[in-house]
């Protein structure tokens, strides 16, 4: 881990009054470095020197300190995204691919409003997009134009 990357993580474990052990500062390690949000098994692959036990209550202090969110994959299981300070107050779509599998936030599109009818309270919204993400897209076209 480089020193820069290394003092930004402490920075954000801090600022989330959060104490610096060695188990946080990889889970949230792996978890910046990530382009899509990781599940449980994911972060267990990744992190074979630490206990299930440790990563899941780690994951769970993160999300109690709202460091992280969560997002459904389509099964219906939980993966792990962090939440910046821009969109830990705000919802946003998420999106999920077909193929690979991978699932990512797509902070700069947000949950449109949604009209409940009388007596119905709004507690939160999750919106998951499906499709293919730009790597399997393109594939999906080299090989369609293959056929061709």
């Amino acid at each position: 881990m480089q020193e820069s990357d290394l003092e930004r993580i402490i920075q954000i474990l801090r600022s989330h009054q959060l104490k610096v052990t060695p188990a946080r500062l990889e889970v949230l390690r792996i978890i910046l470095n990530s382009k899509e949000a990781l599940s449980f098994p994911m972060l267990e692959k990744m992190l074979p020197h630490l206990d299930r036990t440790t990563i899941f209550r780690t994951l769970s202090t993160f999300l109690k300190k709202s460091l992280l969110h969560t997002v459904p994959d389509t099964e219906g299981k939980l993966k792990y995204a962090y939440s910046n300070r821009i969109n830990t107050c705000q919802e946003h779509i998420h999106f999920t691919c077909l193929n690979c599998h991978n699932t990512c936030c797509l902070p700069n599109s947000h949950i449109p409003f949604i009209q409940l009818p009388d007596g119905f309270q709004y507690s939160y919204a999750n919106l998951l997009v499906h499709g293919f993400c730009d790597t399997c897209s393109q594939e999906r076209a080299a090989t369609s134009a293959s056929y061709e």
